[in-house]
């Protein structure tokens, strides 16, 4: 409300200067909880050793798979 009321122009330049830059560090302020809040923790990513035991847990389950599916006959129809 100050730079509409008052008669000195640098007053005026200085509240309107001061507005945009509060604007401008709350924007800021916005978008850094939106990143924050979105981002994921350091306890959430995997090493590399614990990515390699994963794969291979997952290729040892895989080949499991298989061959069970190998091995089990087809089923029959009933007969009619």
């Amino acid at each position: 409300m100050v730079p509409f009321l008052t008669t000195s122009v640098g007053l005026g330049v200085l509240c309107v200067v001061l507005a945009l830059v509060f604007l401008l560090l709350g924007m800021m302020t916005l978008i850094s909880s939106r990143v924050q809040g979105n981002s994921r923790s350091d306890m959430q990513i995997l090493s590399a050793d614990e990515l390699r035991e994963l794969r291979e847990r997952a290729e040892a389950q895989k080949q499991a798979a298989s061959a069970t599916a190998e091995r089990t006959p087809p089923p029959e129809s009933p007969p009619g």
